[in-house]
């Protein structure tokens, strides 16, 4: 379902920001034996660049949400990437359908990039999440100056991407960031 949503709302912005696709915890599953592996596996699908809708699109076909959950790593990982871009406004939209289950603190992340001068906004988006997660979301969220949005199936995923999106390619020099748990 947000694979599929994810492909479909990524066409608006071809073209008018720069765009990277990140997934995390998908090369294993949710097993404890998996855990030290999935929570590890934060990996970079697609290169940040414009025009790049069609490659994210293929990458997205094939990817499965499956496997813990590194929000805060994800979080770190993605953030050390965006210091190398320097002072320019960066995106970030986390979309998970869990809470953090790899003993990280994601909002402390957020926070520390925030302090070592990474300029991101933090939007995120619960897929039918419980109250649990969604809180753990917004407060994520909050620590990075964006919003949280719900979605608790495929219509209400796609709008939630719109709304994140829309504000991301209406911001100059936008860096927009798809994190797919």
């Amino acid at each position: 379902v947000a694979i599929e949503a994810l492909s479909k709302t990524v066409t608006e912005i071809d073209g008018k920001a720069s765009v990277a696709l990140y997934a995390f915890g998908n090369n294993f599953d949710n097993a404890p034996s998996s855990k030290a592996k999935s929570c590890e596996d934060i990996n970079q699908l697609v290169d940040y660049g414009k025009n790049n809708t069609g490659v994210i699109k293929e990458v997205l076909s094939g990817l499965q949400a499956k496997g813990w959950t590194p929000l805060a790593k994800s979080i770190e990982t993605i953030g050390a990437d965006l210091a190398e871009f320097g002072d320019s406004e960066h995106h970030l939209i986390i979309l998970s359908d869990g809470e953090e289950s790899c003993n990280g603190d994601p909002v402390s992340a957020v926070n520390k990039l925030k302090v070592n001068g990474v300029n991101v906004i933090v939007n995120t988006i619960g897929l039918d999440v419980d109250s649990s997660t969604q809180k753990q979301l917004e407060d994520i969220a909050k620590a990075g100056g964006g919003e949280y949005f719900s979605a608790s199936d495929s219509s209400a995923l796609s709008d939630s991407l719109e709304s994140a999106i829309t504000k991301e390619v209406t911001t100059p020099q936008a860096e927009a960031d798809f994190s797919a748990d």
